[in-house]
């Protein structure tokens, strides 16, 4: 049923820099789970590639009408985040053999994104040709090999402007807690669960967004980030299926 949930923007920015410190720190230890596990995730996709079927005919290369890099850094009141001494986060980069990523595809984008001293990362992957049936992977697989519990196993939520996302929570660094909600396009139709690409696929892109929570807010949580999540998600998308994604696309749910 749809979440309904204030944003609570008096919450969120009530002890923004205690939790930002928090934050920044829990980010960088799950920064360094991910370059752990970036070797197991590329040689799990080589695997599954090579274990699907073929399709008739090689994948065509269908290209992005704009970089992901060219998603607006503002949307809506959210905008691109800052580090302890002000300066703008730049988009991380991951790399495995110079191509084989966490993602699946070296054609992805890792930023992020703050409003009122929260922040939360936003990872897009787009896949198309050669990369179309790699495995991009998701928290379930990834954090669970970096070491992190799992507290909340993937389930549906449909946000309140009707775009379905799958929702996870694992306890991160010092029993906090780590939350990710994420959704993908298949050619332009919205699905909250993946599917193997089809023979008739051209191309697809995964969605995902995480916040970290520190210890003392592992009980609001959830509550807290899909108030993040029912506010940016649906910016996001809209914005990638305006500025960069191929045509035609589904229209995104609105409120």
């Amino acid at each position: 049923m749809p979440a309904r949930l204030a944003r609570g923007r008096g919450a969120h920015a009530e002890g923004a820099e205690r939790v930002n410190a928090v934050v920044s720190q829990t980010f960088l230890r799950r920064t360094a789970i991910l370059a752990g596990v970036l070797a197991v995730a590329a040689i799990v996709s080589v695997v599954i590639s090579e274990t699907m079927p073929s399709p008739a005919a090689p994948a065509i290369d269908v290209p992005l009408r704009s970089s992901l890099a060219s998603l607006p850094e503002s949307l809506g009141d959210w905008t691109r985040a800052t580090g302890p001494d002000g300066a703008p986060i730049v988009d991380a980069r991951w790399s495995f053999d110079g191509f084989e990523t966490c993602f699946g595809t070296d054609v992805h984008l890792h930023r992020r994104i703050a409003r009122d001293g929260r922040s939360v990362t936003l990872q897009v992957g787009y896949h198309s040709g050669k990369t179309l049936r790699t495995v991009q992977c998701t928290p379930e697989g990834c954090w669970a090999a970096g070491g992190m519990r799992l507290v909340s196993p993937a389930s549906l939520v449909t946000l309140s402007s009707g775009l379905e996302v799958m929702l996870v929570e694992f306890a991160g660094p010092e029993r906090g807690r780590t939350l990710s909600a994420y959704t993908f396009i298949l050619d332009g139709k919205h699905r909250a669960e993946r599917d193997t690409p089809g023979r008739a696929t051209r191309w697809w892109t995964q969605i995902q967004l995480d916040g970290d929570f520190p210890p003392e807010d592992a009980a609001t949580a959830r509550e807290s980030f899909l108030a993040d999540v029912e506010d940016l998600m649906p910016l996001v998308v809209s914005e990638l299926q305006n500025t960069c994604l191929p045509l035609p696309v589904e229209a995104v749910p609105t409120a």
